[in-house]
């Protein structure tokens, strides 16, 4: 969950990818480093793997906050 919503990793690959090719994670991670700098998926991965104790209120600020932009999702 302490990646679903953040600016690095809201990105889309193709329908195929996705859903019948389980994510091509290995590109995916790749097209991220090109696009945000080197290490930029390593620290995702590692973000990835934190537990974070969010409520329901606090899930859907996210929420709506990803979809307005990463401007107004640092805000939150």
């Amino acid at each position: 969950m302490a990646t679903r919503f953040h600016p690095y990793n809201v990105n889309s690959q193709g329908v195929k990818e996705n859903r019948l090719e389980g994510g091509r994670t290995y590109e995916y991670g790749v097209a991220i480093d090109k696009k945000y700098g080197a290490g930029t998926a390593t620290f995702l991965k590692k973000l990835s793997r934190t537990i974070e104790p969010w409520e329901t209120r606090e899930q859907d600020q996210l929420t709506a906050a990803a979809r307005l932009g990463y401007p107004v999702f640092l805000q939150v």
